[in-house]
């Protein structure tokens, strides 16, 4: 009979147990439920960290309370040496989402320091990051207009002088920059001696230094002979076409002239020599060279 009384008890606390276990669930999460946090965030914003300049400067900062929902909220603003903006929080009725604040500071001499929101609700108190502010206070510059001196026994007029002004052409300018610039910077000689009537082999480096495409010109040259024998030719000419070029880009071309006799020659060599292509400078076009001629 013992036995069965115990059975029957541990049977119906069995029963029981799983009704209890969800009842206390139940209680903890009514709990938690009740647990919405009303404030949500405080930023503070500077407009100025650092300053180097004429004192006083006067920083401006931006508070940002975020809110979960409509309430009264106060706050107040405190400096590094535990002074607050006002004599006592302020107190404000602030809606739900985002709230601006809005706190100055007039600093007159070097400083380094920082401000810091503090917020405070019914169920809790909030403080934003501290924002560090340096100030450097240039002692050479003043905001006080400088004295004048004056000799009041003889007093001197100002002097007026005429303001010198220059007047420069953009369009010039413009077209420059845009016009072509061609510029023969070597000429080199396979050799500077050849035996009579051999061929003289020339190479000329143009490049062109402007802003558009060289178009197609001519290449002018002249041989003058000086000395050695008499009778034979000793000025020859030659007017050579030379091809397109790009903006920047330079090259490499080879020539080559028969027909010299026996003596000392010179030449004279110019690109784009009767200026067909519009260029701001044409010395840049010239170049010049001797070679000797043997039997």
């Amino acid at each position: 009979m013992k036995n069965l009384q115990k059975i029957l008890c541990i049977s119906i606390v069995l029963m029981l147990l799983p009704f209890t276990t969800i009842a206390s669930g139940q209680q903890r999460v009514s709990k938690k439920s009740f647990k919405v946090r009303s404030l949500v965030k405080v930023e503070l914003k500077s407009s100025t960290k650092f300053y180097l300049g004429v004192c006083p400067k006067t920083i401006k900062m931006t508070g940002i309370i975020t809110l979960s929902k409509a309430m009264s909220v106060k706050y107040y603003f405190v400096k590094y040496d535990g002074v607050l903006s006002k004599s006592k929080p302020v107190t404000s009725q602030m809606a739900k989402g985002l709230n601006h604040v809005h706190f100055s500071w007039k600093i007159n001499k070097d400083c380094q320091a920082w401000v810091q929101l503090v917020v405070k609700t019914l169920s809790s108190k909030v403080k934003s990051k501290k924002v560090e502010i340096k100030v450097n206070c240039d002692e050479e510059k003043s905001t006080k207009p400088p004295i004048t001196k004056f000799n009041r026994g003889r007093q001197y007029k100002p002097e007026l002088v005429k303001a010198i002004t220059f007047h420069v052409n953009k369009n010039s300018l413009t077209k420059l920059k845009t016009m072509t610039d061609l510029e023969l910077s070597k000429i080199e000689l396979q050799s500077d001696t050849i035996k009579d009537y051999q061929k003289l082999f020339i190479s000329v480096h143009v490049k062109n230094k402007g802003g558009t495409l060289a178009p197609p010109c001519k290449l002018a040259i002249i041989f003058h002979k000086s000395g050695g024998a008499s009778n034979c030719v000793d000025h020859v000419a030659f007017n050579l076409d030379f091809p397109s070029l790009g903006p920047g880009h330079s090259g490499v071309w080879h020539y080559n002239f028969k027909n010299f006799c026996i003596g000392k020659w010179s030449f004279n060599m110019m690109v784009n020599n009767k200026a067909t292509i519009p260029e701001h400078i044409l010395e840049n076009n010239k170049g010049s060279g001797e070679f000797t001629v043997i039997q």
